[in-house]
């Protein structure tokens, strides 16, 4: 496979203008586009019977999550498991951060559900701490004391 641009995480959720408020608002991505394809359209490629809202984000280093909602029903998410790594498919979203104090502050700030108090070391150099999205999805938070060692491609 060769990729010709950056990699884009989709999510499908039932409330679409909650979810790009959190996304927006909260963590701070920025709202790109917000289009429609109709049913006919999304049949022949197998994603829904019925049409579709796909609204992509980005982050200020150019990542993109983007979120689908279908014109039809689509039921109720999954109860999340109480631990991150007990979900099985994919399960979480990573943001590696520069500044865990401000993600923690804004986070407290609007009440978003966070799996522990604070960010703890998971090894040592690397600060971790996960939270829950509005929808039940599982966000986690990185910071590395030493970035470059981590992802040294990125910066030759």
């Amino acid at each position: 496979m060769n990729q010709v641009v950056p990699m884009e995480i989709g999510i499908v959720v039932s409330d679409m203008d909650c979810m790009i408020n959190f996304y927006t608002r909260v963590l701070g991505l920025e709202l790109i586009s917000d289009l429609r394809s109709d049913a006919s359209a999304s049949a022949k490629v197998g994603t829904t019977p019925n049409g579709y809202r796909i609204v992509r984000m980005k982050t200020n280093y150019g990542d993109r999550v983007k979120m689908v909602r279908t014109d039809g029903d689509v039921g109720s998410p999954p109860a999340p498991p109480a631990w991150v790594y007990e979900r099985m498919g994919i399960c979480y979203l990573t943001f590696v951060v520069s500044d865990m104090a401000d993600i923690i502050a804004a986070l407290k700030a609007n009440n978003v559900k966070m799996l522990c108090t604070e960010a703890y070391d998971v090894r040592p150099g690397v600060n971790c701490l996960n939270i829950v999205d509005p929808e039940g999805n599982f966000v986690e938070f990185v910071q590395y004391a030493d970035v470059k060692s981590y992802r040294p491609e990125l910066f030759q």
